[in-house]
């Protein structure tokens, strides 16, 4: 007689135990990966399913259709689990098109909490948060545990209980607060970098277990502080970016410099390890006060899942209601084609004959940017600017491929070859989000004007690149380090 394998064990208990629905291979899959084992039958349909390669085409009659056809709902993936999904990189692609940006991975087919936070933005916006009815007391304890979860992951430092001499803390309660040992850290260096003093004013005393948005605060996994005191300087009831202690700003902008340096987004906290607002009113008046925060040792998926209220669905309903949106948008190849894994002449991503020294002249090659001396400027001073980082990545993108890992805690990734770093390179400036970059390179508008880019700020290097051509315009030589 043929012995059973674990699958069949598992309907079998189900069914004497007196449930008649059946459980789906869905649910089998994700149990036996919880458990450290794999679903032989599940993988042999994914290795055997033609849609597997499937990928997003300029073609708009099969855009369309691809979300029409989604049955089923599309749902928020773990760390360490995320696959491609030509669904998931369609309901993205009509998200940027509607305006809501994907900042730090772009279009990439994976849902992951980035694309779950623009989902949870598109649902509210559109009535469709299903999330606004009361809060249950047992989903309410559950969130809690979820917290306590991620506080056990996290290296916690009561404030007055540190030795920092950059970093001093309000005594108004704050200082009995826990936080993050790794936020501290780089607080301290980032402060000690800058030559001045942060006095945290708040963490996770006087905040609401709530955002005003509606989502759960960072500040109550400790993982967030926010700082209005900077060498004993405070903001003046600062409202906008102009007005306020004039000091206060300016050493503001030091501090937020000095951690972009580490890795550090500015403005954009979700999806993001490490974050810093500042002269914005994202989520609060960030104009009075930075808002710092650093979830290491918490995967995104774990923080982005409670940010969010427990992760973020998108049902076909939704998704119908995404279509018709960008329908009535209008939709043209050429927008498809923004987004898609192709280079801006029409054709493939040409890897042929890369080698470290070329690399930057291959580069402009497949964006049709001309080899000029003042793009080959801009690119050298960007390298330079980004330092050390990902094996291969020369502007240390986040792009994940097959076989990449991660260089850093924000995702920084090395490559494996020379050709994967020039393909993730492509799609993440070919994501939407930097065509100031691109269309500079093409328009070869001179490599002091691409560093004035806005789009510099949205990758993390901020106004380095300006200064680095500042100096080679003064006679300074590039310095540019190798790609492995």
């Amino acid at each position: 007689m043929k012995k059973p394998n674990l699958i069949e064990e598992i309907k079998r208990f189900h069914e004497v135990s007196g449930n008649s629905n059946l459980i789906s291979e869905d649910f089998l899959d994700d149990l036996l990966k919880k458990v450290g084992l794999k679903s032989d039958e599940k993988d042999k349909k994914k290795e055997d399913d033609p849609k597997k390669a499937d990928l997003v085409s300029d073609d708009v009659k099969e855009f369309y259709s691809t979300l029409e056809n989604v049955k089923s709902n599309l749902n928020q993936q773990s760390a360490g689990n995320y696959e491609y999904q030509k669904e998931v990189e369609s309901v993205q692609i009509g998200l940027m098109i509607l305006g809501y940006e994907l900042p730090k991975h772009g279009v990439d087919g994976k849902y992951g909490p980035e694309t779950a936070s623009a989902i949870s933005k598109f649902k509210k916006d559109n009535n469709l948060d299903k999330k606004s009815e009361p809060i249950s007391e047992s989903i309410l304890v559950s969130i809690l545990e979820d917290f306590q979860l991620i506080k056990e992951k996290l290296e916690m430092i009561q404030l007055d209980d540190t030795s920092y001499p950059n970093v001093k803390f309000d005594s108004d309660g704050t200082q009995y607060d826990e936080v993050n040992k790794a936020l501290l850290d780089d607080l301290q260096k980032a402060a000690a970098a800058a030559g001045i003093v942060v006095t945290i004013t708040t963490a996770k005393t006087g905040h609401g277990f709530f955002t005003k948005s509606g989502h759960k605060s960072r500040h109550m996994t400790q993982t967030a502080v926010d700082i209005s005191i900077l060498d004993g300087e405070g903001s003046n009831k600062a409202s906008n970016s102009s007005n306020g202690n004039p000091v206060f700003r300016e050493k503001g902008n030091l501090l937020k410099d000095a951690l972009a340096q580490l890795g550090y987004t500015w403005n954009s906290e979700s999806g993001n390890d490490k974050a810093v607002l500042w002269q914005t009113n994202t989520g609060g008046n960030h104009f009075n006060h930075l808002h710092v925060s650093n979830n290491s040792g918490a995967s995104d998926a774990e923080l982005g899942s409670i940010a969010s209220g427990g992760g973020s669905s998108m049902t076909p309903e939704d998704v119908k209601v995404l279509l018709k949106k960008v329908k009535e948008k209008g939709v043209t190849s050429e927008d498809l084609k923004k987004y898609i894994d192709q280079s801006i002449k029409g054709g493939k991503i040409n890897l042929d004959g890369i080698t470290d020294i070329n690399f930057y002249t291959k580069l402009l090659e497949n964006l049709g940017a001309p080899v000029s001396e003042e793009n080959l400027k801009f690119l050298y001073a960007w390298r330079q600017s980004e330092g050390s980082g990902g094996k291969y990545n020369p502007f240390n993108t986040t792009w994940n491929l097959p076989g990449s890992t991660n260089a850093n805690s924000v995702g920084v990734k090395n490559y494996q070859t020379l050709e994967d770093g020039m393909t993730a390179t492509i799609k993440t400036l070919r994501n939407g989000l930097y065509s100031c970059i691109v269309d500079g390179l093409v328009g070869d508008i001179g490599a002091a004007e691409i560093a004035k880019c806005d789009s510099l700020k949205k990758w993390g290097t901020g106004d380095l690149v300006a200064r680095v051509v500042d100096g080679y315009e003064k006679g300074a030589s590039p310095k540019i380090k190798p790609l492995a």
